[in-house]
């Protein structure tokens, strides 16, 4: 979708946690829940993390934005998925317009 944007804010990326920046600028605004992937880049080419459980689940919550249209959201990376290890990931966030499409933040790095 266009005139939206998801942004790692600096300094805040480690291998249990994330803040990401969303920022949409439409005139109807998105629901933005708790839900998030992670994906790593292996070699070139972005792979979804697994969960560390098969059993998963998120609160069903609508944040509004600030009067900038805008959102942090902490992504608690290890309560999902484990510590991350070294290497270049992103955070994924599925939005419903007319079906799902997969948003992506800036990359981040572990080191």
């Amino acid at each position: 979708p266009e005139n939206v944007t998801i942004k790692v804010i600096p300094d805040t990326a480690c291998d249990t946690s994330v803040q990401i920046l969303i920022t949409d600028n439409n005139e109807d605004k998105y629901g933005w829940g708790e839900p998030f992937s992670i994906q790593e880049n292996v070699n070139g080419e972005w792979k979804d993390l697994d969960y560390i459980s098969d059993k998963v689940g998120w609160i069903a919550i609508a944040y509004t934005l600030n009067e900038n249209n805008q959102r942090i959201q902490k992504v608690d990376i290890e309560e999902y998925y484990g510590k991350l290890d070294k290497g270049i990931y992103r955070v994924v966030k599925t939005i419903y317009d007319n079906g799902n499409i997969d948003l992506y933040s800036d990359e981040f790095e572990i080191k």
